[in-house]
Protein backbone atom coordinates (compact mmCIF):
# COMPACT_ATOMS: atom_id res chain seq x y z
CA UNK A 1 0.00 0.00 0.00
CA UNK A 2 1.63 3.50 -1.14
CA UNK A 3 0.97 6.76 0.15
CA UNK A 4 1.71 9.82 -1.86
CA UNK A 5 2.01 12.74 0.54
CA UNK A 6 3.97 16.19 1.12
CA UNK A 7 5.31 15.13 -2.70
CA UNK A 8 7.12 11.75 -1.52
CA UNK A 9 5.96 8.25 -1.40
CA UNK A 10 5.27 6.28 1.65
CA UNK A 11 4.90 2.44 1.05
CA UNK A 12 4.58 -0.18 3.64
CA UNK A 13 7.19 0.18 6.47
CA UNK A 14 9.86 2.14 4.55
CA UNK A 15 9.91 6.21 3.41
CA UNK A 16 11.51 6.76 0.56
CA UNK A 17 11.56 10.25 -1.66
CA UNK A 18 10.56 10.14 -5.19
CA UNK A 19 10.71 13.32 -7.20
CA UNK A 20 9.13 11.64 -10.44
CA UNK A 21 6.15 13.12 -9.91
CA UNK A 22 7.86 16.68 -8.78
CA UNK A 23 9.89 16.13 -12.38
CA UNK A 24 6.91 15.93 -14.48
CA UNK A 25 4.95 18.92 -13.04
CA UNK A 26 7.99 20.80 -13.34
CA UNK A 27 8.36 19.91 -17.16
CA UNK A 28 4.59 20.61 -17.65
CA UNK A 29 4.90 24.13 -16.01
CA UNK A 30 7.90 24.99 -17.70
CA UNK A 31 6.85 23.72 -21.10
CA UNK A 32 3.45 25.64 -20.80
CA UNK A 33 5.09 28.99 -20.11
CA UNK A 34 7.99 28.23 -23.07
CA UNK A 35 5.46 27.57 -25.54
CA UNK A 36 3.49 30.45 -24.47
CA UNK A 37 6.39 33.32 -24.19
CA UNK A 38 7.87 32.16 -27.39
CA UNK A 39 6.60 34.63 -29.15
CA UNK A 40 7.44 37.29 -26.75
CA UNK A 41 11.06 36.72 -27.90
CA UNK A 42 11.96 38.04 -24.11
CA UNK A 43 14.54 35.66 -22.54
CA UNK A 44 13.90 37.94 -19.22
CA UNK A 45 9.98 37.00 -19.43
CA UNK A 46 10.17 33.48 -19.26
CA UNK A 47 13.23 33.34 -16.76
CA UNK A 48 11.13 35.60 -14.55
CA UNK A 49 8.47 33.29 -14.85
CA UNK A 50 10.74 30.08 -14.12
CA UNK A 51 11.41 31.75 -11.12
CA UNK A 52 8.23 32.57 -9.93
CA UNK A 53 6.06 29.54 -10.98
CA UNK A 54 8.34 26.81 -12.05
CA UNK A 55 10.88 26.90 -9.16
CA UNK A 56 8.22 26.56 -6.22
CA UNK A 57 7.26 23.50 -7.88
CA UNK A 58 10.67 21.64 -7.26
CA UNK A 59 11.28 23.51 -3.68
CA UNK A 60 7.59 22.30 -2.07
CA UNK A 61 8.16 21.39 1.33
CA UNK A 62 11.78 20.07 0.58
CA UNK A 63 13.00 21.30 3.63
CA UNK A 64 10.60 18.71 5.42
CA UNK A 65 11.34 15.39 3.47
CA UNK A 66 15.24 15.89 3.95
CA UNK A 67 15.93 14.90 -0.35
CA UNK A 68 19.44 12.90 -0.65
CA UNK A 69 22.40 14.68 -2.56
CA UNK A 70 21.28 12.81 -5.83
CA UNK A 71 17.76 14.23 -5.54
CA UNK A 72 19.08 17.78 -5.09
CA UNK A 73 21.56 17.36 -8.10
CA UNK A 74 18.39 15.75 -10.26
CA UNK A 75 16.22 18.94 -9.02
CA UNK A 76 19.09 21.45 -10.20
CA UNK A 77 19.62 19.46 -13.19
CA UNK A 78 15.80 20.61 -14.23
CA UNK A 79 16.83 24.27 -13.76
CA UNK A 80 20.05 23.62 -15.64
CA UNK A 81 17.81 22.02 -18.82
CA UNK A 82 15.18 24.99 -18.55
CA UNK A 83 18.35 27.54 -19.04
CA UNK A 84 19.71 25.25 -21.66
CA UNK A 85 16.07 25.46 -23.47
CA UNK A 86 15.63 28.93 -22.55
CA UNK A 87 19.00 29.75 -23.81
CA UNK A 88 19.85 27.85 -26.21
CA UNK A 89 23.21 27.48 -24.93
CA UNK A 90 25.11 24.29 -24.31
CA UNK A 91 28.57 25.32 -22.20
CA UNK A 92 28.02 24.38 -18.60
CA UNK A 93 29.97 27.85 -17.88
CA UNK A 94 27.62 29.71 -19.54
CA UNK A 95 24.35 27.56 -17.71
CA UNK A 96 26.28 28.66 -14.58
CA UNK A 97 27.27 31.99 -15.73
CA UNK A 98 23.54 32.67 -16.85
CA UNK A 99 22.06 31.29 -13.49
CA UNK A 100 24.67 33.56 -10.94
CA UNK A 101 22.97 36.67 -13.22
CA UNK A 102 19.80 35.95 -13.08
CA UNK A 103 19.92 34.92 -9.34
CA UNK A 104 19.49 31.69 -9.47
CA UNK A 105 20.70 29.58 -7.24
CA UNK A 106 21.53 25.79 -6.65
CA UNK A 107 18.75 24.19 -5.27
CA UNK A 108 20.81 22.55 -2.75
CA UNK A 109 22.00 26.09 -1.06
CA UNK A 110 18.25 26.69 -0.98
CA UNK A 111 17.31 24.00 0.81
CA UNK A 112 19.93 24.61 3.31
CA UNK A 113 18.46 28.30 3.98
CA UNK A 114 14.96 26.78 4.52
CA UNK A 115 15.71 24.47 6.38
CA UNK A 116 17.81 26.57 8.97
CA UNK A 117 14.24 28.49 8.66
CA UNK A 118 12.49 25.81 9.58
CA UNK A 119 14.27 24.43 12.40
CA UNK A 120 14.15 28.21 13.87
CA UNK A 121 10.97 28.59 13.06
CA UNK A 122 10.15 25.45 14.98
CA UNK A 123 12.64 26.54 17.86
CA UNK A 124 10.68 29.10 18.80
CA UNK A 125 7.30 29.12 17.70
CA UNK A 126 5.71 24.98 18.47
CA UNK A 127 5.56 24.03 21.67
CA UNK A 128 8.49 21.84 22.69
CA UNK A 129 10.38 22.92 19.98
CA UNK A 130 13.62 22.99 20.96
CA UNK A 131 12.94 18.68 21.97
CA UNK A 132 11.47 18.33 18.46
CA UNK A 133 14.43 19.80 17.13
CA UNK A 134 16.91 17.96 18.71
CA UNK A 135 15.50 14.63 17.32
CA UNK A 136 15.33 16.10 14.40
CA UNK A 137 18.92 17.10 13.73
CA UNK A 138 20.38 13.40 14.84
CA UNK A 139 17.84 12.21 11.65
CA UNK A 140 18.83 15.10 9.22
Amino acid sequence: MEYKTLECLVSGRSFRRCFDHVKAKFYRCFNTIFHKAKNAASELVCVQLLKSVCLPVILYALEAVSPTKTSINMLDNLLNRAIYRLFNCTSQDNILFIRSMFNIIPVSDVVQMRVATFIDHCQHVVPFGDVVVKYAVQFH
